[in-house]
C-alpha cells in the first residue's frame, strides 16, 4: 500500500520539532508501507535544505519515494478549492473543529487564508495513489477530503 507523507510529517522529522516523536512513531507504525511524495511536498520541504540532492539523500534514508510524474486532476481539486473559498471557514488543524480567529489585542476577526492550493494538490495526489495520507493536519484534510483516509 502507498502512503502519501504530508510535508508536516517530514518537516517534523527533519527539524526535530515538538511533533518529532509523534511523526517518528507514525513512520515506525507504517514502516512496511511505501511512502511517497509529489513535487508540491518536495518543494515545501526543500526550502529547508541547501540542495535538491541533500533532500533526496534524506528522503532515501527514510525510504520515501519522490514521484515526479504526478498529473493533477482538476476535476477533483477545483470543486473542493471553490468550496473552501466560498465557505471561508477556519478549522483547527488538530481537532478539526470550526473556529473564529480573533485578535487577542483588539478582538477583531482575523480574515486570512488558512490554506494554500498546494494542500488540495496533496489530497489529490493521495486520492490518485490509493487514498492514504499521513499528516498532522488531520482536521483540515478530514473536513474537505472524505475520499481519502487520514492515517493515525
Amino acid at each position: 500500500m502507498k502512503i502519501v507523507l504530508d510535508s508536516s510529517i517530514l518537516l517534523s522529522i527533519f527539524s526535530r520539532d515538538t511533533l518529532y516523536e509523534s511523526s517518528k512513531s507514525l513512520l515506525i507504525k507504517y514502516h512496511n508501507q511505501q511512502f511517497i511524495i509529489n513535487s508540491f511536498i518536495f518543494l515545501e520541504v526543500r526550502m529547508f535544505f541547501s540542495s535538491d540532492d541533500e533532500l533526496l539523500r534524506k528522503l532515501q534514508k527514510l525510504d520515501v519515494e519522490y514521484e515526479k510524474n504526478y498529473i493533477p486532476n482538476s476535476s477533483f481539486i477545483i470543486p473542493k478549492w471553490r468550496t473552501y473559498l466560498k465557505n471561508k471557514q477556519y478549522f483547527c488543524p488538530v481537532c478539526g473543529r470550526e473556529t473564529t480567529p480573533i485578535c487577542s489585542h483588539c478582538n477583531s476577526d482575523l480574515r486570512f487564508r488558512q490554506r494554500i492550493l498546494s494542500d488540495f494538490f496533496i489530497a489529490d495526489f493521495a486520492f490518485q495513489n490509493g487514498g492514504q495520507l499521513l499528516t498532522h493536519d488531520r482536521g483540515f484534510f478530514r473536513n474537505y477530503f472524505s475520499e481519502i483516509t487520514i492515517l493515525e
